[in-house]
């Protein structure tokens, strides 16, 4: 579920920076820790 969860955030993420909610460097960052998680909850399978 959390990893679904980042997954919808990375594929909102360029609306938020289309719209000028976030900037754009800030909405890279968050994706790249989303990317991060996600490969992490993906590899290590903690649940």
């Amino acid at each position: 579920m959390a990893k679904l969860g980042l997954w919808l955030f990375i594929g909102v993420a360029p609306v938020l920076s289309k719209r000028k909610i976030l900037t754009p460097w800030m909405v890279f960052v968050l994706c790249l820790i989303a990317a991060t998680a996600a490969t992490y909850l993906g590899i290590r399978k903690p649940f």
